[in-house]
């Protein structure tokens, strides 16, 4: 069996847009900078710089964590921190004559997926280099990005049949965002210090707020001080001015007020049956626009929430030939193809310990047959096993089958032969009645004799019965 080492290479290729982004630290390091926090200086620079020493702005790193694998691969897990719109590559070695086809796909991310992946590899004498770039587009944060981004990645090697999954932490805000120092002697108590940059209060001015502003006032620009602040029940971010940014879809002074322009069940995104909203796979989202599917549920991997988060089981009874006999097949007019059912390939289960086969039941109603399997999903194709099949059958005493009938009319005739075979037998083998007035037997002498029994003794002595009377 081949073996895989694994070896992890951190390439970095900055992607930084020559414009002015010394004002804010998020965006700065959204499009690749590194930021500079001492102040008076310039502040985003678009790679690491000694001249800024030991003041860059430093942001969340993931431990270099990994686990070994089981099977092929030595490693099916590890996690990496990646900055925005830098390239994070990732070398895999492998023994095998050829090389694998490579599959890359985002399970889970909690910004967007604009990520651009890439993958070559170069085999020579059975050992094969695979390189995996990875690369957060400039649109990869949200507003409401903060410092701990994750995005899972599951890479398959499809002629191994191995994959790994990798955790990416991506910093789409910087931590010193979140901590301003107000009344700051940097800037000479007349504001608030955030990242190395001086935000003055009313009526002062300048880097460093020591200037007097002169009439008009220019406003100054709220910054946020908090992201996905509890004081704004979590669907805001808390600003330097003492109140709330409220996400899109919600209003209030603490945004704990829905405001989606309608009312929820305009667009609805229930499913019409007995099961309830989303099919009882999920929930309606805050404005009851879209689906949000279950993620802790069997077969969670498979629920659609573009379609009301309709499972497996549901599509697969669509198909109802596939459900109305025993034995693989292909299903006719469905993509769905019936497997032998196999226990071992029923208990699998995939990079994220979840179960690869999900438990499904089917009753037909003519029959009230309730027919067990299994299903699971792969590269569009619906496979199912079934687990058990009833066959239905006969009352008993109503109807019988016709090789039923057959076999019971001809152990009737067997044995109706039988008893007419057995009376034949009996008369042609009867005892002929005699006739006791023929002469042969009237011609028989008779002897008449006597004889004294010896052992007989003659009585001695008598006794009288006193209750006996004679009649």
């Amino acid at each position: 069996m081949a073996r895989v080492w694994f070896l992890v290479i951190v390439s970095i290729q900055i992607v930084f847009a020559k414009r002015n982004l010394n004002a804010n630290c998020d965006m700065c390091i959204q499009k690749g900078g590194y930021w500079c926090k001492l102040s008076g200086t310039q502040h985003c620079w678009p790679e690491f710089s000694d001249a800024c020493a030991k003041n860059f702005e430093e942001l969340p790193s993931a431990m270099l964590r990994s686990n070994n694998g089981t099977k092929l691969l030595s490693i099916n897990y590890i996690e990496q921190s990646v900055r925005p719109s830098s390239q994070y590559e990732l070398t895999i070695e492998y023994n095998a004559a050829t090389q694998s086809q490579i599959k890359i796909e985002i399970v889970n991310s909690t910004q967007t997926r604009n990520l651009k992946f890439s993958d070559t590899t170069k085999c020579e004498n059975s050992e094969c280099t695979a390189k995996i770039a990875v690369r957060p587009l400039e649109t990869f944060c949200t507003s409401s990005g903060s410092p701990y981004e994750y995005v899972y990645a599951n890479i398959f090697f499809v002629d191994l049949n191995e994959s790994t999954l990798v955790k990416y932490l991506i910093s789409c805000a910087c931590p010193c965002s979140a901590q301003p120092e107000p009344n700051s002697e940097t800037c000479h108590k007349n504001g608030q210090l955030i990242c190395g940059i001086c935000e003055c209060y009313d009526g002062w001015s300048g880097s460093f707020c020591n200037e007097a502003a002169q009439t008009p006032i220019t406003p100054v620009v709220p910054t946020i001080v908090e992201k996905k602040s509890p004081k704004c029940e979590y669907h805001g971010h808390w600003l330097s001015s003492g109140i709330c940014d409220c996400f899109k879809g919600w209003t209030g002074k603490n945004c704990n007020v829905l405001n989606c322009g309608r009312r929820r069940g305009d667009i609805g995104c229930s499913r019409t049956s007995e099961l309830g909203e989303c099919s009882g796979n999920g929930e309606c989202d805050a404005c009851g626009d879209a689906c949000v599917c279950k993620t802790d549920i069997e077969g969670a991997q498979y629920l659609e929430a573009d379609n009301n988060c309709v499972d497996l089981c549901m599509t697969v009874e669509q198909c109802k030939d596939c459900l109305s006999s025993n034995g693989p097949m292909q299903c006719s007019n469905c993509n769905i193809v019936k497997d032998a059912y196999n226990r071992t390939v029923s208990e699998e289960l995939d990079y994220l310990n979840r179960r690869v086969w999900m438990h499904c039941s089917y009753i037909n109603v003519t029959t009230e047959c309730k027919v067990l399997y299994l299903a699971m999903r792969e590269n569009e194709v619906v496979h199912i096993m079934i687990e058990d099949y009833c066959e239905v059958s006969t009352p008993a005493g109503l109807f019988a089958s016709p090789v039923t009938s057959v076999l019971f009319g001809l152990l009737a005739v067997i044995c109706a032969a039988s008893l007419v075979a057995v009376a034949v037998w009996k008369y042609f083998n009867r005892i002929p009645a005699q006739d006791l007035i023929k002469p042969g037997y009237m011609s028989v002498e008779a002897a008449t004799s006597t004889v004294q029994n010896p052992a007989y003794v003659t009585p001695i002595s008598s006794f009288i019965n006193p209750t006996y009377q004679k009649c």
